[in-house]
C-alpha cells in the first residue's frame, strides 16, 4: 500500500495524520517516534494517539499528537512491529 502520512505545525504541537491498513490484534502494532537528532535515539514520549477512526473494513484512519520541541526541528516516523 501506499504510505502518505500528513504533517502539521499548530503552535507548538506537531500533528501526524495517516492511514493505514487493519490488522487483527497480535498480529503487529503501529507507533509513531521522534527524535530531534534523526540519530538512533527515537522516542516515543509524550506522543498522544487518538483511537483509530474506520474507512472501511481493511483501512482506518489515526491521528498522534507531540510537543514540537525546543530545538528548531524534530523528525518523526511511523514504526511497524511484528510480535
Amino acid at each position: 500500500d501506499v504510505f502518505t502520512p500528513i504533517f502539521a505545525l499548530n503552535g507548538e504541537t506537531m500533528e501526524i495524520s495517516y492511514d493505514r491498513r487493519k490488522i487483527a490484534l497480535g498480529q503487529g502494532s503501529y507507533q509513531v517516534v521522534w527524535s530531534d537528532t534523526f540519530a538512533a535515539d527515537w522516542l516515543d514520549v509524550d506522543v498522544i494517539t487518538d483511537p483509530p477512526v474506520s474507512l472501511s473494513g481493511t483501512a482506518e484512519s489515526v491521528r498522534s499528537t507531540l510537543p514540537a520541541g525546543t530545538g528548531g526541528r524534530r523528525f518523526l516516523r511511523v514504526k511497524f512491529s511484528r510480535p
